[in-house]
């Protein structure tokens, strides 16, 4: 069925306040104007929102796996203005949920319903790089590391640190790996 199509439209609603008063505004917008649609190579939809998709979802290959590279820029400004100091990885306290018996929560100090947890003091038993969400744990292997670097917090495999966050120009280095779009 050559040049067939569908439009589908989708509704969304957007509130607009002016001078104190909130109103609920509708948007007919087509799909084909929020999606990045498929053309041809050489077709380019230049619709502005495709555009801004298309580069939200730019990815690079790192040495530890793809990540799209808007993650990795705030990801690199937010660790560079905090102390991370390299570690051994280690298990921290979890709350334990009493109905499934998973530890789903990291213990931090918060208050919680014992009736529902209880504190597993070694319940937290992996962590993932802030940047590239590799695993950091007590058994190694190669998709696990056992060290990397600690905030108190947040946990940055010894790749993304020393590769991105050290570096002294982050976008030549984020050109340097290859890119792709998705």
């Amino acid at each position: 069925m050559a040049g067939f199509g569908v439009l589908i439209t989708f509704v969304f609603f957007i509130y607009i306040v002016s001078r104190g008063r909130a109103q609920l505004v509708g948007l007919n917008i087509s799909l084909r104007s929020i999606v990045k649609a498929s053309y041809a190579r050489h077709c380019r939809n230049t619709n502005v929102v495709c555009k801004l998709i298309k580069t939200m979802n730019t990815f690079v290959k790192l040495p530890t796996g793809d990540v799209e590279i808007e993650h990795i820029r705030e990801m690199v400004s937010e660790i560079k203005g905090q102390n991370f100091e390299f570690k051994t990885w280690h298990p921290r306290p979890g709350l334990r949920d009493k109905k499934s018996n998973f530890v789903t929560h990291l213990y931090v100090g918060q208050a919680f319903d014992k009736e529902y947890f209880t504190l597993d003091n070694n319940g937290w038993t992996d962590d993932h790089c802030k940047i590239c969400f590799k695993t950091l744990g007590s058994d190694p292997n190669q998709y696990t590391d056992t060290d990397g670097y600690f905030n108190g917090a947040d946990w940055v495999c010894k790749t993304c640190y020393t590769e991105l966050v050290l570096t002294p120009d982050l976008e030549q280095k984020i050109e340097s790996y290859g890119h792709y779009d998705q």
